[in-house]
């Protein structure tokens, strides 16, 4: 679906009968990811083109940033391409489920998150170092505002500046949260039941 204001919504046509997982845009074009390695980009949202990121396994968790796009997925997959054309696989340095991933210009890293609270971070969407776990839940959400925010079971939410070191934040809901994204100054995360929770 897609929408110029957020409240009229049309359908595009994906160009893929696979389930997709993520979406992102650095300005120019539109990417997403999902299953069994697929993507599908387009420069104007309405046309679409269809590759695979040189993986089968499933993607789900995208973000651009310094110049490269970096998918995430089954398995602590990483692929990363600068132009969507080009595809590496490179090493995650784990075997855990990644389910999200984000960039910090700020902080000059990325940081990728998923299953029983896996952390790995790059400062280059190349070379990845797995991380201490923050928990043993499976996090699906990872964004960067004035600082990096995971989100996951249970209403479990997680804050980092550096992606390294992690604090739990009370969320007040015990609802799975799924994503979590940051804009005008608010953090906000979305989840299980319709649970929508928003922090400055």
């Amino acid at each position: 679906l897609i929408s110029a204001d957020a409240i009229t919504w049309g359908p595009a046509s994906s160009g893929t009968p696979n389930q997709l997982y993520a979406g992102a845009s650095n300005g120019i074009v539109y990417l997403a990811v999902g299953s069994q390695g697929i993507f599908t980009v387009s420069a104007d949202a309405l046309t679409w083109g269809v590759g695979n990121a040189g993986t089968t396994r499933d993607l789900y968790g995208l973000t651009y940033g310094n110049g490269i796009w970096v998918a995430v997925g089954a398995n602590g997959t990483i692929v990363a391409s600068t132009d969507t054309a080009t595809w590496q696989v490179v090493a995650s340095r784990t075997s855990s489920d990644l389910k999200a991933v984000a960039y910090s210009a700020a902080a000059a890293t990325f940081v990728a998150v998923g299953a029983g609270g896996t952390v790995v971070t790059s400062p280059d969407g190349m070379n990845w170092t797995a991380r201490a776990p923050i928990s043993s839940i499976t996090l699906t959400g990872v964004g960067f505002g004035s600082q990096f925010a995971a989100v996951g079971a249970n209403g479990s939410i997680f804050t980092s500046a550096d992606g390294i070191t992690w604090q739990a934040a009370a969320s007040g809901t015990t609802s799975n949260l799924n994503t979590v994204a940051f804009g005008n100054f608010r953090f906000l995360a979305a989840g299980a039941a319709g649970t929508n929770l928003y922090a400055n």
